[in-house]
């Protein structure tokens, strides 16, 4: 029974002297209880609800919607909604309208004249028996702030992505895997359209061979004391071309929420460029004297990107003498690679003076170091004397070597800096050892670094024969993430007799 139903059946049994006291006294208790616990519940909810009849009276609201309208209990009852809202005419559009013709819930979003204010509300019909509406429970929520900060939200899109579409380079905004916005430039960089980007995780956009280094490298950025990162990557556009590409990395503060930024440079025409220097510069350092009679010999070099500062020269400078050099000047690529043929101008001058290694590297810091007082190179120079069966060794900065003597590698240290860079007065560590038939001598850059030597200490490849040992080593180079800088490993063996 309805609540109007049952408060006319009291009327009735009070009206009728005949009527069933104990029956209106215990519809009278039944309707107290229902209404008080209607209240109880309603008061305790945190938003504006109110108790609507057909009619489009409200019947009460909750303490927070007397509170919101600034009204009391007495000053609501029997005022129509529009009346409580400070309006004197129905609104146009009427969700009420809907709740009473469709006899279902409905919820509108709209902006409140009378409040000046945006506001959300949700209408419940309460059916009676005869599945008509008895009640309309209503709630209420004030939106406004939320709608502020969204138009905000909108309006530094707006000049986000202003600023991005004026940028050279593709941009990506990425949060938790998902791209939440992307510039034209990336666009025509990749081959998708934003919505399939948007749509795509960045990592399924990178080639198989570079995931793990770009999942270590966007991973890093979690990392409160690293700004930025910096790599190169293969990524693969939706025609299925791969693409190398610059990415560089950082965290941003994007429409209020931390985000990584993405920005990328397709280089893969520089990198064509870049290749063929590649091939030069392994050519040139493939140029060996073709009598090194006394001695197999095995190089492996891998550029950190397409050329590199490291270089390496031999030298026969008798029947039984031979001079080797290895080099690595200071930063990658381009300026690394100019800065070593420099040096080897300096080298092929020196070579004609001396072929003693202290002397010989001391020669060419007093002809660099005029030259180029920023720039350095690090260096290992040894001479091996067939005659004497001895290797002498120098250190300029390259201060590790192995020496390996009846089948057994030892890990030797040297003292001495770089050549060139401010360094006056410079002194170079020097090291002798016996050196026979059998024994080898590995020299190396940095770039041969600890995890590389493990492939000669613990996974014993010293066992090898110099070509079997190259093999391996050039499948530990073969992942790109194996390449931590410019790389350079030279094997020499004196031949047994």
């Amino acid at each position: 029974m309805s609540v109007e139903k049952q408060v006319e059946r009291i009327e009735e049994l009070l009206k009728n002297t005949n009527g069933n006291v104990q029956e209106a006294e215990a519809i009278k208790k039944g309707l107290i209880d229902h209404i008080t616990l209607m209240e109880e519940i309603l008061q305790s909810i945190p938003e504006v609800i109110g108790v609507m009849r057909p009619n489009y009276t409200f019947a009460f609201f909750n303490n927070h919607g007397y509170d919101f309208f600034g009204k009391t209990r007495e000053e609501v009852k029997e005022l129509s909604c529009y009346q409580v809202l400070g309006s004197e005419e129905k609104c146009n559009t009427c969700a009420m309208d809907k709740v009473l013709e469709t006899k279902q819930e409905t919820f509108i979003e709209t902006f409140a004249d009378e409040l000046g204010r945006y506001m959300e509300f949700f209408y419940k019909p309460v059916l009676d028996e005869n599945d008509e509406v008895d009640l309309i429970i209503v709630k209420m929520r004030d939106v406004t702030k939320q709608k502020i900060f969204e138009k905000q939200l909108q309006m530094q899109e707006k000049s986000y992505r202003k600023l991005y579409e004026n940028a050279p380079y593709g941009i990506a905004i990425i949060k938790a895997g998902k791209t939440l916005m992307v510039n034209t430039e990336i666009i025509k960089t990749l081959g998708y359209q934003e919505e399939e980007l948007k749509t795509l995780p960045f990592i399924d956009l990178v080639h198989k061979d570079y995931k793990s280094r770009a999942h270590k490298h966007l991973q890093a950025l979690k990392n409160h004391n690293i700004e930025k990162v910096e790599t190169e990557l293969i990524l693969l556009r939706k025609d299925g071309k791969a693409i190398c590409v610059e990415l560089m990395g950082s965290m941003i503060d994007f429409l209020g929420v931390k985000a990584k930024q993405i920005i990328i440079k397709d280089i893969s025409l520089i990198k064509k460029e870049m290749e063929k220097a590649s091939k030069i510069q392994k050519v040139r350092m493939q140029k060996y004297p073709a009598d090194l009679d006394k001695i197999n010999f095995e190089m492996i070099y891998h550029p950190k990107f397409s050329v590199s500062g490291d270089f390496f020269h031999i030298f026969k400078i008798s029947e039984t003498e031979i001079l080797g050099f290895l080099g690595d000047s200071n930063g990658n690529g381009v300026t690394a690679a100019l800065l070593n043929s420099a040096v080897k101008v300096i080298i092929n001058d020196v070579i004609t003076k001396t072929t003693e290694p202290a002397d010989f590297l001391n020669m060419i810091d007093q002809e660099f170091q005029p030259l180029f007082e920023e720039d350095y190179v690090a260096a290992i120079c040894f001479k091996i004397d067939f005659e004497k069966n001895k290797v002498t060794i120098t250190s300029a900065g390259i201060n590790e070597y192995v020496i390996e003597r009846k089948g057994s590698p030892t890990l030797s240290l040297l003292k001495g800096p770089p050549v060139g860079g401010k360094i006056k007065e410079t002194t170079f560590d020097t090291n002798v050892h016996d050196f026979n038939p059998g024994d080898r001598l590995y020299v190396f850059t940095d770039g041969f670094g600890d995890d590389a030597q493990k492939l000669l200490f613990e996974e014993k490849i010293y066992k090898d024969s110099l070509p079997g040992q190259k093999v391996k080593i050039k499948n530990y180079f073969s992942n790109p993430d194996n390449i931590k800088d410019d790389t350079l490993w030279v094997g020499i063996e004196y031949k047994k007799q």
